[in-house]
């Protein structure tokens, strides 16, 4: 395994909200554009990133609402996300097409908007881009009825902590099973 490569930050106006970038590696290098999945951040990225070889410029972005990005004041829409990374492909790559790679809610922005610009992208990874299920509208009450009941947030338990090492056991246990204390951020 590649010695671990630490990652800058870098903020960036995308459509008028603040976005956090998490870059890692030589600016003059190929990019190599990540996009994270929901409840993640960029951050998620580091183990890749310490298993790449070769030399690559890689920006992966905190998506609004997640990590260090601006949170929106209402709701969240698909079609923001869409903008977001058109913008900030724009930004990163004015000239040239990009190496995408998407993961789970990544991916499906990746995949759509490789669909909508298929100009902007060189090469495309879709990691657990599944999309949606697909559903009858007069399915839709129930459905939100029941996430509104199972809904993880409203219980609380997901998050409240008192301190960083039942966070890290708590995000291991529901989320990532497999990972070790070699991997958390403390055990």
């Amino acid at each position: 395994m590649s010695p671990r490569l630490n990652s800058r930050s870098q903020y960036l106006t995308v459509n008028h909200r603040r976005y956090h970038l998490r870059r890692w590696g030589p600016e003059d290098a190929p990019l190599l554009v990540l996009l994270h999945g929901w409840m993640d951040s960029s951050a998620t990225f580091q183990f890749m990133i310490d298993a790449l070889a070769g030399e690559w410029q890689v920006a992966a972005p905190d998506w609004r609402g997640f990590g260090d990005s601006q949170w929106n004041d209402g709701g969240y829409y698909f079609p923001d996300y869409l903008a977001d990374l058109d913008d900030l492909l724009r930004q990163l790559s004015p000239n040239r097409p990009v190496k995408l790679l998407g993961h789970s809610m990544g991916a499906m922005i990746a995949g759509i908007y490789a669909g909508v610009r298929p100009e902007r992208i060189e090469k495309l990874v879709l990691a657990e881009g599944f999309g949606l299920n697909p559903t009858r509208p007069a399915e839709a009450p129930g459905r939100y009825g029941r996430w509104l009941r199972e809904n993880i947030w409203s219980q609380g338990s997901l998050w409240r902590t008192d301190e960083l090492v039942s966070a890290s056991t708590r995000w291991r246990a529901w989320s990532n099973p497999r990972t070790g204390c070699s991997r958390a951020t403390r055990c």
